[in-house]
């Protein structure tokens, strides 16, 4: 695998991370 496509998938699994976070948060809210 190329290095830009393991920055691209460690983006996005800090994305999905950061969502779920956010979805927590806001349900607890």
């Amino acid at each position: 695998m190329k290095n830009s496509q393991v920055a691209n998938y460690a983006d996005t699994v800090m994305i999905d991370q950061l969502h779920s976070i956010v979805r927590d948060s806001s349900n607890e809210g």
